[in-house]
């Protein structure tokens, strides 16, 4: 949370009970004039409950323990009196029926997976036919995969792609780059760049993993470029990078119907996780409308 939530505030409510605790949710705390906000971070997939079983707990005892906690949460919530709530929730959350009850909006969102990635050959053979032709083709062409890259260069690069397809990075440079820092620091991220024999960059990746999964969390790929096969070869050496390290890889979801099908040809599979919202605000929610009118 330190590393995205750089610059700004972040917070978690707890619950405890005799010294020991129960759950906890950390949250982003945005403050705009008299307006508070519990926002998701970007960089984050999902924040939500983490609860703290106690041992010797069946199901039905971990999910009325789990029922607990959130009423805990739900009445901390309350007495912030916050204008906008927007957090994801993981998966396997399983009490989005309470947050309705108390008025919260509960919707689907979708990421992509793989969720076995120890046998790259099989993995390769299960790749779409056009994704395993783009790997070819980038190899055959002479396309280079690098991991030098800093992230000074990456931020730019990043911006500069996102500027040819006129649009606009919105992250901050002291956030990117603390990000991608500290997850390198850590050994849990890398930078993998992909350029031609020239010299011309064509594609590049910040990537994160832990003991579970790894995360695709920043692709920057040169418009120029788009059908030299360097995205997809970069996603193949990653994967194989990541080989002993962790088991599956997350594409991050994409809501776009265009770029979910390209994540579907990597022999993925879909995984709904919950977003959870209350406004409060008239403020808020004209602001919404607003923006959902652009």
């Amino acid at each position: 949370m330190d590393a995205i939530c750089v610059g700004k505030t972040w917070d978690v409510l707890l619950v405890e009970e005799k010294g020991e605790m129960l759950g906890a949710l950390p949250y982003l705390w945005v403050r705009k004039g008299f307006l508070k906000m519990i926002l998701q971070p970007i960089f984050s997939q999902n924040n939500g409950v983490h609860f703290f079983y106690p041992e010797g707990l069946d199901e039905a005892g971990k999910e009325a323990f789990e029922r607990r906690v959130c009423e805990d949460i739900l009445a901390q919530l309350k007495a912030l009196k916050v204008d906008w709530f927007l957090q994801h929730f993981d998966p396997t959350f399983r009490q989005c029926a309470l947050f309705e009850e108390a008025g919260y909006q509960v919707s689907e969102r979708v990421t992509y997976i793989i969720p076995d990635i120890s046998d790259p050959k099989e993995l390769f053979k299960r790749f779409t036919a056009s994704k395993q032709r783009h790997i070819r083709k980038a190899e055959r062409n002479g396309l280079q995969v690098g991991w030098d890259m800093d992230v000074s260069s990456f931020y730019d690069f990043h911006s500069e792609t996102l500027r040819l397809r006129g649009r606009t990075n919105f992250n901050s440079r002291l956030l990117e780059e603390t990000v991608c820092r500290r997850a390198i620091e850590r050994g849990q991220g890398r930078i993998i760049s992909v350029h031609d024999v020239e010299g011309n960059l064509h594609s590049a990746l910040f990537f994160v993993w832990d003991a579970h999964a790894a995360y695709y969390l920043i692709p920057a790929i040169h418009s120029t470029f788009k059908s030299s096969g360097a995205s997809t070869l970069m996603v193949w050496r990653a994967l194989q990078f990541l080989q002993g390290k962790t088991k599956a890889f997350d594409f991050e979801g994409s809501m776009d119907p265009q770029i979910a099908n390209s994540y579907k040809q990597f022999a993925t599979e879909k995984r709904i996780y919950r977003q959870v919202e209350k406004t409060d605000s008239v403020i808020c929610r004209m602001y919404k409308r607003l923006k959902n009118l652009s």
